[in-house]
């Protein structure tokens, strides 16, 4: 073999194995399932430890780009359902919120989360200037008390299935929760310092909920702390917005919700503030406990319209229950009108 040909052989090798380190590392290197994280082609989630990647990347780059992390701007989809027991929270002890778009496809995760110190306790722990659509729950999210820094006891403040709260960066943003269903046990029973505790969203502020159902049942806490409201809602606990940009349109509520004071079949409790909030063709058909609790909303502070509701469920509690809203707060433009409901099963409204 001359010297020529052999160079070109090592040469020839030399190359194929280059390719085939660079292709190694190519997969290797590549985030989650695959896709690029843009809307046409997503990344593309399948398993728990997919979604712990999530979770860790997120921390990791915390304030990163635009005083956002990572995730801002990107684009997810859940590629089959997750039955390995997620017992975790998205966004981890640093809280830090998900900006991106999560699209479930109608895929099922599957939840076994026991938590004690988060103050934030869902599937994703902060939704900011971001959307989650078509995405299912199940399995269980419980909570319990435990003792604090200052040996005071405490417990998580925003509990659900699929977000535990929900914020926004500037007033032009806002947040997106469609098509989600959420079939997971949120049992809150043990909590003291609960602010609020719902089947899909825990706290939303400048966010839009359409299309949502909860079949799972909601246990409140028992112990109320001093100065504190225990809010639950079979599809949001807290609804805050101040300029016409949170909403709940055509939500289906079939779990049991058992509180202690402020219980809405769909919403806990709502204040548009400034702007309005609309509770528009949303259905309640179970039970509802709690003082100031009612089919649809248990209290309303103000900026709020109640409209073209259906509630066949019981509501029952010691004062202020209705069956579309339980109490009303002192605050301007409160609309109730169009709502329907069966008499047999609430009595009549007052």
């Amino acid at each position: 073999m001359t010297v020529k040909k052999l160079s070109k052989i090592i040469k020839t090798k030399t190359i194929c194995l280059c390719l085939m380190f660079f292709a190694y590392v190519s997969a290797y290197s590549q985030p989650f399932g695959g896709g690029a994280g843009t809307q046409q082609d997503p990344y593309q989630l399948s398993t728990k430890e997919h979604l712990q990647e999530l979770s860790d990347t997120m921390i990791k780059t915390s304030g990163t780009v635009h005083s956002r992390n990572w995730t801002w701007n990107k684009h997810f989809r859940l590629m089959n359902d997750i039955t390995d027991s997620v017992d975790f929270v998205i966004g981890g002890l640093g809280n830090e919120p998900f900006y991106g778009s999560f699209y479930g496809g109608g895929n099922k995760i599957t939840l076994a989360i026991n938590d004690s110190f988060h103050s934030g306790v869902a599937l994703f722990r902060l939704l900011q200037d971001g959307s989650i659509d078509s995405l299912v729950v199940d399995g269980y999210v419980k909570i319990k008390k435990f003792f604090n820094s200052c040996n005071i006891i405490s417990s998580a403040i925003y509990v659900a299935g699929i977000v535990a709260s929900s914020a926004v960066t500037t007033w032009a943003s806002r947040n997106y929760i469609t098509n989600c269903i959420s079939n997971a046990t949120i049992d809150i029973s043990d909590g003291v310092w609960l602010h609020a505790g719902g089947g899909v969203l825990g706290r939303g502020v400048a966010t839009t909920l359409i299309n949502c159902i909860n079949n799972g049942n909601i246990i409140g806490p028992k112990t109320i702390a001093s100065n504190r409201n225990n809010r639950l809602g079979g599809i949001v606990a807290e609804l805050i917005c101040s300029d016409s940009r949170s909403n709940i349109y055509n939500c289906l509520n079939l779990g049991v919700l058992d509180g202690t004071n402020i219980v809405g079949g769909i919403a806990g409790e709502v204040d548009g503030r400034s702007g309005n909030v609309s509770i528009l063709g949303n259905t309640n058909q179970n039970f509802i406990k709690g003082n100031k609790s009612g089919g649809i909303v248990g209290f309303v502070l103000s900026g709020t319209t109640v409209s073209n509701n259906f509630n066949s469920g019981v509501v029952e509690g010691a004062s202020n229950i209705g069956c579309i809203v339980g109490s009303k707060g002192t605050g301007t433009n409160i609309i109730i009108e169009n709502n329907h409901y069966d008499k047999q099963m609430c009595g009549d409204e007052d």
